[in-house]
This record gives structure tokens, sequence and C-alpha cells, in this order.
């Protein structure tokens, strides 16, 4: 008896400590998969407000008449209260001097001009001031700050408030953790200030004639030509109830504005002191996590947490169950066995379980993505405000320019090929597989680089290879142009390079679109780099048949290669040999 008990005891402890050491792994797992999730949401959103902003860029730059009334009407068709939750409002902050500097000091022509020297001095001593001239409407529980401190000098790089920098940049910048709006009680509203810049039409024309990797000249020349800035405030704490939709969930999280977290730091308060510098909260939660997020090459970090529900999914129970039966009914040999079986069973549907679950995920990923296509409308809206403007300013300057009324007129032709291939690819379904229309690739990378152009200092630059267009089906077309769109973006947002050079190439089996950049490269193992992520990229390539390889080191720039099959009769000169 005494030998049968003690064999049952070190077979019940025995089964018992796999049982808890499989389930530990298991939700160990589990926890990092839902962490990646989580800041993927977080990324999208954020990527959603930048495109809310440059939308409103666009129609700020090109739209004439009563701008209160046409901005009052692009509010309500956004509904930001609905879709943008945790942007707590929208105000547009005029310069209040824009044309100080006419008259004073004439605009550089050319590369050599004698002006350079008078006008970089004379944007260096010129402080900037905005003022709030159109808002939107606010939740019911927010009020504005009565200032902004929108003002500043091109001297103030490292400004508090982030208003020097986003005023000679051409795209989104963010200010430091500050107050941001009041509430009902005029308590203040910790967040940070998405800030975006509007230039006047005339910097285009000056920054031609500036080298892509002069900074000193063309933060002047921006600087001299702001027009507007465009002030979102950021709530994370709606920002962080949009990512659960009013559901419970199984993470907690804790957003800091610093890589360490702190409570003077900490940006979606629920408490007096944050769970991430609390040692007893350590000690009791299940499973913890501090991951660092990069947000336009600002450095935040996230603190992850399990929840009740997350530890009730958890199968830690059945190994408590297993152990604490298999120890009262050691006697029993097969009822042991069978609570050992059915421990087992139930670890495998567990992680079948999770396995359906992470299928699901990719399921509803692509489901987004396809809703992302939908998306596109807007940009084409911003590409007919964009064509409405350039054919209002070459009719005003023909009389009197005609040279630039025929360049404004050649690149709204450019803008009307632009918007009919936007339209082709949106309208196409995926499962088609004709061909692409001669160039189509090419043609739409050529115009995707001439825009992004005059907005960066980095050089863009494109060579394809005769017929590698012609041979890729429509649908793998639009594969390729997004992946190189998502690559584009990550790379201008992130890499700090100063040149990117897309090349198009062919062999009788594939077609190969290659994307290298000089800049400060990413650890391809930290989830947040690269925006939605590596993994988009990866399932566009799998859609047009093909594979993405990513090499890439920190501080030694990035090459992405996408390469895709084809067959042989894809070319005519092939097919006729």
């Amino acid at each position: 008896m005494a030998v049968t008990l003690a064999a049952g005891l070190i077979l019940t402890s025995v089964i018992g400590w796999e049982l808890q050491r499989e389930a530990a792994e298991l939700d160990r797992k589990r926890f990092a998969l839902r962490i990646e999730e989580v800041m993927d949401q977080l990324d999208g959103r954020v990527e959603k407000t930048e495109q809310l902003l440059q939308q409103l860029q666009d129609f700020l730059s090109f739209s004439r008449g009563d701008r209160e009334e046409l901005f009052r009407e692009w509010n309500r068709r956004r509904g930001l209260s609905y879709n943008y939750p945790w942007v707590c409002g929208i105000l547009v902050a005029t310069n209040t001097q824009p044309l100080a500097w006419h008259g004073q000091v004439p605009a550089p022509r050319g590369r050599t001009s004698t002006n350079w020297a008078a006008f970089e001095q004379f944007s260096t001593n010129l402080a900037l001031e905005c003022r709030v001239a159109l808002t939107t409407s606010t939740r019911r529980d927010m009020r504005y700050l009565d200032d902004y401190d929108l003002r500043g000098s091109r001297q103030q790089t490292n400004g508090f408030n982030g208003f020097s920098k986003a005023a000679w940049s051409a795209g989104l910048r963010i200010s430091r953790q500050q107050t941001v709006m009041f509430d009902r009680e005029g308590r203040p509203v910790s967040g940070i200030l998405f800030l975006m810049p509007v230039h006047q039409a005339g910097v285009a024309d000056v920054l031609q004639d500036v080298r892509w990797d002069d900074g000193v000249r063309v933060r002047a020349v921006r600087w001299m030509h702001l027009d507007a800035v465009i002030v979102a405030p950021m709530d994370f704490q709606s920002l962080e109830r949009a990512l659960w939709d009013s559901k419970d969930s199984d993470l907690g999280l804790e957003i800091f504005s610093t890589l360490q977290p702190a409570t003077e730091t900490w940006l979606n308060p629920a408490g007096l002191q944050p769970k991430a510098v609390d040692p007893k909260f350590q000690g009791r939660a299940y499973l913890t996590a501090t991951k660092k997020w990069s947000m336009y090459a600002d450095r935040f970090s996230i603190f992850f947490y399990t929840t009740p529900l997350f530890e009730a999914q958890s199968s830690r129970r059945l190994a408590r169950t297993a152990g604490t039966a298999g120890m009262g009914f050691t006697l029993l040999a097969t009822a042991l066995v069978a609570v050992i079986s059915r421990s087992r069973g139930r670890q495998e549907s567990m992680a079948a379980e999770v396995l359906e679950a992470r299928d699901a995920l990719a399921a509803a990923e692509r489901e987004r993505v396809r809703l992302g296509h939908d998306l596109h409308d807007g940009a084409i809206q911003s590409l007919y405000a964009i064509q409405l403007g350039l054919t209002r300013t070459a009719t005003e300057v023909e009389a009197t320019l005609p040279a630039s009324a025929r360049v404004l007129g050649e690149t709204r032709k450019r803008v009307d090929e632009v918007i009919a291939e936007l339209r082709q690819f949106i309208l196409a379904r995926e499962a088609d597989t004709t061909k692409s229309e001669p160039g189509g690739l090419e043609r739409v990378l050529a115009a995707m680089t001439q825009r992004l152009q005059p907005t960066t200092s980095t050089q863009l630059q494109i060579h394809a290879e005769s017929g590698a267009s012609e041979r890729l089906s429509l649908s793998q077309t639009v594969q390729l142009t997004q992946i190189a769109r998502s690559a584009l973006a990550n790379c201008l947002r992130h890499a700090q390079a100063r040149q990117v050079k897309i090349t198009l190439r062919h062999d009788p089996q594939s077609v190969c679109m290659e994307i290298m950049d000089d800049g400060v490269g990413f650890d391809p193992g930290l989830s947040s780099n690269g925006g939605m992520g590596l993994q988009t990229m990866q399932a566009r390539a799998t859609e047009a048949g093909g594979t993405v390889t990513v090499e890439t080191r920190a501080g030694n720039g990035t090459r992405i290669v996408v390469q895709v099959g084809v067959t042989e009769a894809d070319t005519p000169e092939v097919a006729a040999s």
C-alpha cells in the first residue's frame, strides 16, 4: 500500500508539474501574440489620424472662397466624434505674418543665387506666431485651451511644443506631453498634439532650386512660406477605449511618453499611480511586459498586463485539477489515467482554439486591408481638390506667366493620370488575372515618387527594365503598388534616409521589385517597426504569388525585395522564342 501510494504521489506530481509548465508556456505565447495585435491596432489608428490631417492639409492648400464655411462642411462629412473619438478636436491656426519677408528679402532663384545668405539670415531672425482661426466642435465633456503656444523661431529645434519643428517640416510632427484640453470640471487633460503644417503655394517653386540634402535651405524656405498649422489634440484614454470597443479585455495597458514608465509621463491615467511602477502589482500580476513604441521619431513605451479574463482563459486550472484529483485517487489507477487523458485532451483543444483564433485574426486583418482599399476614395477626393487648384492657378497666371501656366497644365495632366490609375486599381477585382496596361506599375511608381518628392528632402529614384511592368497581371500590379506605397511611407516616416531607390527588373520566370534606402535601418524582431508591419507586405506578396525578403540592420539602411512569379508566355518575346 505504501509503495503504491508513493508511486501514485510521485506520478501525480510529475504529471501536474508538466501540465503546469505547458500551460504557462502556452499563456506566454498567447500573451505575446495579443501584444502584437494591440500594437498593430494602435499604429493603425495613428496612421488613420495622419491620413485625416493630410486630407485637411490638401483641402486648405487648394481651397478657395469662404474657408470657414468650407471647413465646417469638411468637418461635418468626416464625423470626427464617431470615426476618430481619440481626437479631441481639430484647430487651424493661421500665420499672423505670412508675408513678413515680402519686399524685404527676395526669394532666391537658382542654387547659385546671391540672395540665399540674406534669405537664410532673415528666416533665422523671423519669429513666427500662429493664432487659431478655425475649430471643430469638441466632445461635451471637453473644451479647448485658450493658448496652445503656437509660436517660435527656427533656432528652437528642440522646442517644448514641437511648433518650430512642424513649421519647417513637410509632414506631421508631434509635441511633447502637455495639457491639451480641459474637462467639464476645468481639470487639465494630458496628451500630445499632432501638428501638420500648411505651406503657401510658392514653396514648391523655391524648393525646386534647393538640393535635396541641403537641410538648412529647405528649412529656411518652409519657415518663410508657412501659411497655417493644423493642431489635433490626442486623448489617449479615448484611444485605449477605442481598442476594446466597449468590451471586456483580456489585457490592460498603460501608455507613457518616455521609454521608462513614470507617473509624470502617464498618458492614459486611471488612478493615482500607474501599475507599471507599483512593485506590489508587479508581484500580483500573472504576466506583464513593457514594450517600446516608436511614433514619428519619438520613443514611447507601453506597459501590458493580463486581466482576470485572460487568466480565466488559461489552462492552468486544468493542471491544478489534475494534480488534486491524482493525489485524492491515487489507488484508482484507471481514474488517474482518465484524468491525465482528459487533461491532455483539453490542452490540445486549447492549443487548437488558439490556432483557430490566430486564423480568425488573420482573416480579420485581410478584411481590414480590403476596407483600407475603400478608404482610397478619400485620396481621390484630395487629388480632385489638387486638380481643381492647379486648373484655377493655371488660368489665373496664363496671361502673365504663360510658361508657368504650361507647367501647371502638364502637372494637372499627370494628376489626371494618377486619378485614373487609382480608380482602375480600386475598382479591379482581386481575382482578375488579365494583364495590366503597358507600363502600368512603372507609371504608378513614377507618379508616386513625383508626388512625394516635393514634400521630403529624401531623394527618390526609380529605374525599371523595359517590359517588366507588362508581365504583371492587374492583381499583381495592385499588390506591388500597395507594397511600394507602404515601404515608402515607412521609409520617409522612420528611416531618416538621404536616398531611396526603387528598381523593377525581370527574368523569364519572375518580376522583381527592389526598394533600398540608406537610412538608419531597424530591428525586424521588434513588431512596432514598419507601421502596420512586415506581415502585411508578406500577405500582399503571397496573394500576388511571390515572396518578400527584408535585409536590414540598425544604422545600415534597409533593402526590401519583392519577387513574384510569372510564366514565360507572359512575355511576347519569350513566347515567340
